[in-house]
């Protein structure tokens, strides 16, 4: 026999002796939504950097993923090789652009999404700021703002009534 044919009958063997456990790890069924909720559904669930990991089971069953069948490895898909829970702290980031590659595309040419990439953007921070303005518009007569005040109407605020009057 020669070395080339020595080797690689060498190889296969390995290859063969280490086959079963990957083999085992392939079948064994990837966690449930449910299986994610028994921790995640816990208002008080954090991560090791005290960010909250918490997801509203109510809010995810009403989410349009949930009702087009998707479980949570669908999007986390490194939770399906999984061979047991908890999951390590760490995972990979979800690609959106799976499914929704054109959304990705015109959020990473955005303002929001240049912000966050140069660590100029704190979601928390953001929101109190867009809340602080969207109370000076408010209370400006100068902007028409609608009232929601049925689920297929919408009547106009006594001052937006006035200014355009």
């Amino acid at each position: 026999m020669s070395l080339t044919r020595l080797f690689l009958a060498s190889l296969a063997a390995a290859c063969c002796l280490a086959a079963p456990p990957a083999l085992a790890q392939q079948g064994a069924k990837p966690p449930t939504t449910d299986d994610c909720l028994a921790c995640h559904g816990d208002p008080s669930a954090t991560g090791a950097n005290n960010r909250s990991v918490a997801v509203k089971p109510e809010a995810f069953a009403a989410s349009i993923h949930s009702q087009s069948g998707l479980s949570c490895v669908d999007c986390h898909r490194d939770l399906a090789t999984m061979p047991e829970l908890p999951h390590p702290e760490k995972l990979q980031p979800v690609n959106c652009a799976t499914c929704h590659e054109a959304a990705v595309q015109q959020y990473d040419q955005g303002v929001h999404a240049v912000a966050r990439r140069t660590g100029g953007l704190d979601p928390a921070r953001h929101l109190r700021e867009l809340d602080a303005r969207d109370r000076r518009r408010r209370s400006s007569h100068t902007v028409t703002i609608l009232r929601r005040t049925g689920p297929e109407e919408t009547k106009p605020r006594a001052s937006a009534a006035r200014a355009s009057a």
